[in-house]
């Protein structure tokens, strides 16, 4: 695999999302792969094990660090969120969990 090789898609800002709803709503009860139910919290390193699994051992070129990168992110900005507006996210999750 060459790593001067450049690589397009949103699956980094989709798991940017993942990490703040894993933050923000981390009891919500999600279906992976439209059938695993599990928490969110899980759901979004269940996802990023699997995709790097995938990836490595099919040796496929997957953005990994993107990904991960998306994740990280996405926790830090829930992170923020939580303690710039904790009445309101716990407000929402007793109305969505």
């Amino acid at each position: 695999m060459d790593l001067n090789t450049y690589a397009v898609g949103a699956s980094g800002a989709l798991f940017g999302l993942a990490g703040l709803l894993a933050v923000l709503f981390p009891k919500l009860r999600v279906l992976v792969f439209f059938v695993i139910p599990m928490p969110m919290w899980l759901a979004a390193f269940f996802l990023l094990a699997v995709l790097w699994l995938v990836s490595l051992s099919a040796g496929l070129p997957i953005g990994n660090t993107a990904h991960l990168g998306g994740l990280i992110l996405g926790l830090i900005y829930g992170f923020y969120l939580r303690s710039k507006h904790g009445r309101k996210i716990k407000m929402l999750n007793r109305m969505i969990t």
